[in-house]
């Protein structure tokens, strides 16, 4: 048994090679690395493995292939809960974070009834070609007013478009509940020397780049899960157990 470490531009491959069986795991730097929420416990896992590795490989220069993997099992059933049980606890905070941020985005804003019943008639009103247009030049309570009467009023909108006003909505509420209308507002111009109030266009490209930084959070979780799904197979077969277990030992065994 041996763990073998690769260095490229994209970040660490750790390779657990036991008999036949290669198991690696992938910390890119995008996801992992220093201004990332899950630096520190990456920090901690990339040492722990190479720990690890250096434990197996003594051992592997002194005793017997036998007698080294019954006590490598050993070894991994305490190391290993500590690689990845501070993963996951940190993944789930951020998750939560992210999970949090999405549903305030999706919630419509409260407004006037009346107004808000207003806003709806007109965008049932427009020909099917000219609503995506209508949700494009929507303000965040004319897209809160649509999505508060729900989708299922909306029947005959189909579901492409639907998904774009929902992706509107999104881009309007985080500039809204952000205030990034404070420091995207307008310039004085040749045309209007005293302007004031938002930008239109400087507040929607500043927008659309914290909703993509939001989606960036939420892919980054994907890397993670994924990342500790090959742990788990790593711990589990250093242990000797399966994945499954593996994750049973991970929770109830790290500190």
């Amino acid at each position: 048994m041996k763990v073998v470490k690769r260095d490229n531009e994209r970040g660490i491959i750790y390779t657990l090679i036991s008999g036949d069986a290669k198991i690696y795991v992938f910390f890119t730097r995008e996801v992992f690395g220093h201004e990332s929420p899950f630096a520190s416990a990456a920090i901690g896992a990339m040492k722990q493995m190479e720990s690890f590795g250096a434990k197996a490989e003594e051992l592997s220069a002194k005793f017997l292939p036998d007698l080294v993997a019954t006590e490598m099992r050993s070894t991994a059933a305490s190391v290993f809960p500590n690689v990845i049980r501070p993963l996951i606890d940190l993944g789930r905070v951020e998750l939560f974070e992210i999970n949090k941020a999405f549903a305030a985005l999706a919630e419509p804003l409260a407004g006037n009834d009346m107004l808000y019943s207003e806003y709806r008639r007109a965008f049932v009103a427009q020909p099917a070609g000219s609503r995506a247009k209508w949700i494009e030049g929507a303000n965040v309570s004319m897209t809160s007013a649509v999505l508060q009467a729900g989708r299922e009023a909306y029947a005959e909108i189909d579901v492409a478009l639907w998904d774009f006003l929902v992706k509107r909505h999104n881009v309007l509420a985080i500039a809204y509940r952000t205030g990034l209308s404070a420091n995207n507002g307008k310039q004085p111009s040749i045309e209007d020397v005293l302007a004031v109030g938002p930008d239109p266009q400087s507040l929607d490209a500043a927008a659309l780049t914290a909703m993509e930084r939001l989606e960036a959070r939420r892919q980054n979780i994907d890397v993670l899960r994924e990342a500790i799904r090959q742990l788990l197979n790593m711990a589990a077969t250093a242990m000797g157990v399966s994945a499954r277990q593996a994750l049973d030992i991970t929770m109830q065994r790290a500190a």
